[in-house]
């Protein structure tokens, strides 16, 4: 027995031996820089890829097969350098390999730098480019989600990655994009055993050599993989994001993300459980399942914690809303449920609070446009709350003593030329300044230069407002096409609203198709041209009173005995409109007319819009015994147009700007003188005076001007 132990134990060290002689023989003999040549067709046979190894292969063979590669690079063929690394060195149990199982003791990256780049004919440098078709390579995907890879009998001690950085500059463009100082770091990786991942980098972003953004990223994770790399399960897992150096922050601004992921790669499906979101004061929280990873749909809901949006944006760098009531937006709160697809982005329903508004409707984005579509209503607003706080003017600057010769912009068409958007806003009951709106619909759509309110209508002062407005900025100068219709609106509330009198009522109802060009207001007016037609039905002028103004004016021609005091102090009219043709801001009406008490008004003329001039005829016209209702005369006067002459500046005096056509009083003169006349003498006055008077020719000629 001690034989046999001995004979053993020789035969064992025997083996030791001859393997250590091995193992001395093929480490001090077998050199792996021989085969660098080898290495490098290798990389370029099997990825197309230029492979440099600067400095020597360094390897160890027992207890761990160990190998490390210093200063490599690597790049496709005429490209730009792709990724270089400073050290990369990864050892392997050999005793565990010969027991079938994979154990790598540490692998460790240290100096990666990733380097991507897009020149400004889009063409980059991660792309192989085949000489037949000359266009980038791509490397098929598997047919199926599942993996071949299996980590039953593979453990990875540690992996380590230092002192890495990616760096992407787009020239088409002109941003840069730079992740710096990337450390990532695991404990043992192992199958359906959680892993400890930590991973932090440095991100800045430029524009035009403009730094945009620069801050701090930081990943934690426990990460579980099963042995086929299927399944992956991330949980619990935390995000952080600290920007830092902001032009427009004056405390550091963080973001933090908290949540679980699980990926299923047979299955094509992704979850993201248990999100939320800190941002300031804002915390939202959602949940989303990403399903068939090649259609790519995705589903989930998204709701936040009231919060104050004031003080948000206040954070994020934005300027604070100063709004009339101090209260407004300190509280929001949105809720909506989510729907994803490569094509579009959906959040419906969409609900979200505004202090005591309740806001529903949905939101969403079409990527192939990049236009996001709002559809939003509400039943109560006071705007009022929302609007520019009033400042205390005596703490103003003045300004009034300021005189500019630059025209009122009333828009800048290189805003509207980027506007992208398609809205629809409801609200049932609007409140702003004095008004209390009913029943406003806004549907705007604006892209590529061209905003279309396809509707912008309102119900207000018992009446109904409709509009339609088309701009389209694409020109120089802009266009403006305005669709307008009014129907039934108490004119006396509107007086009483906006100038506190009522010295006009009766239902307005008018039409007008305009068009104009520009973009401040003396461009519109000098460009306005169009039609348009107004109605005004039932309607009263209180204060003036037509009768009166001709019986005045009668009387004091004619001296026929009329009492001006018995005319009532107003104007009633049964209806009134007429159309107006407008060209390049000169408004002409030819047909206005309107039935007054015992009255018919007439008129026409033009309107200058741009230099305020104003050159009308109005004729009244007897059409009933005006002075038996109003004051006591006799009816002669039936069927007789008098008119009125308006002309002069829009700042002239209403009493210096109309007055009676004096011609027309002259003749009514000549006639009622001839009329008493002939009372007197009987018969033709002419002839009566002539037979008379006798005379020669001039004679003659001389009394029928008297009298004619």
């Amino acid at each position: 027995m001690r034989l046999i132990s001995k004979i053993v134990l020789g035969v064992l060290a025997l083996i030791i031996t001859l393997i250590a002689l091995a193992l001395f023989y093929v480490t001090s003999v077998f050199n792996p820089n021989d085969f660098k040549p080898d290495i490098k067709q290798l990389a370029f046979d099997k990825a197309g890829i230029e492979l440099t190894i600067e400095s020597d292969i360094e390897w160890s063979l027992y207890p761990w097969l160990g190998i490390q590669l210093n200063e490599l690079t690597v790049k496709y063929p005429d490209k730009p350098t792709l990724a270089s690394i400073d050290k990369a060195q990864a050892s392997l149990d050999l005793i565990a390999l010969l027991s079938k199982r994979i154990e790598v003791d540490a692998i460790l990256l240290d100096g990666l730098r990733i380097s991507l780049h897009t020149d400004s004919d889009g063409i980059s440098n991660w792309h192989a480019v085949t000489p037949e078709s000359e266009a980038p390579s791509t490397v098929d995907a598997p047919a199926s989600g599942r993996s071949d890879v299996k980590l039953e009998h593979l453990l990875i001690r540690s992996f380590t990655l230092k002192n890495a950085g990616v760096r992407y500059e787009n020239e088409l463009d002109n941003t840069l994009t730079e992740l710096t100082h990337i450390q990532f770091k695991t404990d043992v990786i192992s199958y359906n055993t959680p892993t400890s991942i930590d991973f932090e980098t440095g991100i800045q972003f430029f524009k035009e050599r403009e730094r945009l953004f620069n801050g701090q990223s930081q990943f934690k994770g426990q990460v579980t993989l099963s042995p086929n790399l299927n399944e992956i399960e991330i949980s619990p897992f935390s995000v952080t994001l600290d920007s830092r150096d902001q032009p427009n922050l004056s405390t550091p601004l963080r973001l933090v993300l908290t949540g679980q992921l699980k990926l299923n790669r047979a299955l094509e499906q992704l979850q993201l459980s248990n999100l939320i979101a800190n941002l300031e004061n804002l915390t939202l929280r959602g949940q989303f399942d990403v399903n068939n990873f090649s259609e790519f749909e995705v589903l989930g809901k998204i709701n936040s914690d009231p919060f104050d949006l004031k003080r948000f944006l206040s954070a994020i760098g934005i300027n604070e809303p100063q709004t009339a009531d101090p209260q407004a937006l300190r509280s929001v709160r949105l809720d909506s449920q989510l729907k994803g697809t490569p094509a579009s982005w959906h959040l419906s329903p969409l609900n979200i609070d505004i202090d005591s508004s309740a806001w529903t409707g949905l939101a969403s984005f079409d990527t192939a446009t990049a236009q996001p579509h709002v559809e939003l209503s509400t039943l109560k607003l006071n705007l009022n709350d929302y609007l520019p706080a009033q400042t205390d003017q005596s703490t103003q600057p003045s300004t009034m003593s300021v005189e500019t010769n630059e025209p009122s912009r009333v828009f800048n068409p290189d805003d509207l030329r980027a506007l992208n958007l398609s809205a629809i806003i409801g609200v049932t009951e609007l409140k702003y300044d004095q008004f209390l709106l009913h029943n406003l619909h806004f549907n705007m759509q604006a892209q590529d230069g061209n905003i279309d309110v396809k509707q912008l209508d309102v119900d207000v002062f018992e009446g109904r407002i409709r509009n339609q407005v088309s701009i389209n900025v694409n020109q120089t100068p802009a266009t403006i096409a305005l669709k307008n219709s009014v129907s039934e609106l108490n004119l006396e509330k509107v007086l009483l609203t906006l100038a506190n009198s009522n010295t006009l009522t009766g239902a307005l109802s008018a039409s007008a198709n305009l068009t104009a060009r520009g973009h401040t207001t003396q461009q519109w007016l000098n460009s306005l041209s169009g039609t348009a037609d107004v109605r005004l039905v039932d309607g009263v002028i209180q204060g003036i009173d037509m009768a009166q103004t001709l019986c005045q004016g009668i009387q004091s021609a004619l001296a026929l005995g009329i009492n001006p005091v018995q005319v009532d102090r107003s104007t009633p009219f049964a209806n009134m409109g007429g159309t107006f043709d407008l060209n390049q801001g000169v408004v002409s009406n030819n047909d206005l007319r309107a039935s007054m008490d015992a009255m018919q008004l007439t008129g026409a003329g033009t309107v200058n819009l741009p230099q305020q001039l104003l050159d009308y005829r109005l004729g009244f016209k007897v059409t009933d015994n005006l002075f038996k209702q109003t004051c006591s005369v006799n009816n002669r006067l039936e069927g007789l147009e008098l008119p009125i002459l308006c002309s002069g500046r829009f700042d002239t005096p209403p009493t210096e700007m109309c007055k009676p056509d004096t011609r027309v009083f002259t003749q009514l003169l000549r006639q009622e003188l001839q009329r008493k006349v002939e009372e007197k003498l009987g018969g033709q006055v002419e002839e009566k005076l002539i037979e008379r008077l006798g005379g020669d020719e001039g004679t003659r000629n001389l009394i029928r001007g008297l009298i004619r």
